[in-house]
């Protein structure tokens, strides 16, 4: 007999397969330091199970969406290798780390650019939106540590034929 999945819940694999996307698009040749921030942002009225959702699912709201872009903010220049919520690692050992099985569907995680030889540099700075069944992960960054740039937010191109 199939086991059933749970609908609030993306798999382990899912979880891993996002967080690499996000770093091949933002970064492959950074490492990565990541924090789960548990803030979950499911759009308003969005029912998994339901069979709408494939092709007409609600999206974020704007104030969800700028709530993405403020966690960003809240993280550029932050001493990330003080602040013990952080682990520098990737993502398969984050996933078995912060989620064992897998992440809630919605939830957000701050993610810190790096490069490999310099760890008190940071490159960018992203809240990664793990996104839903029906929606495609959503990435809220801003490169550098300057506080004073705008906070690109863009959808992950390997899941565009998801909701975005």
């Amino acid at each position: 007999m199939p086991k059933t999945r749970n609908s609030l819940q993306l798999t382990r694999n899912e979880t891993i397969e996002r967080l690499q996307a996000a770093k091949s698009y933002l970064g492959n040749k950074d490492r990565l330091a990541f924090m789960r921030t548990d803030s979950i942002y499911l759009p308003h009225n969005y029912r998994p199970e339901d069979e709408q959702s494939w092709y007409s699912a609600p999206r974020l709201s704007e104030l969800e969406l700028h709530s993405l872009s403020e966690c960003t903010m809240t993280f550029v220049g932050h001493n990330w290798k003080a602040d013990s919520r952080f682990m520098a690692s990737n993502a398969i050992e984050f996933t078995d780390w912060a989620f064992r099985k897998g992440a809630s569907i919605g939830e957000a995680i701050v993610i810190i650019f790096y490069p490999w030889k310099e760890k008190r540099k940071t490159t960018k700075t992203a809240t990664l939106w793990l996104g839903t069944w029906h929606h495609a992960p959503l990435i809220a960054w801003i490169g550098g540590m300057v506080a004073d740039q705008n906070v690109a937010v863009d959808a992950l191109p390997k899941y565009l034929d998801l909701i975005h």
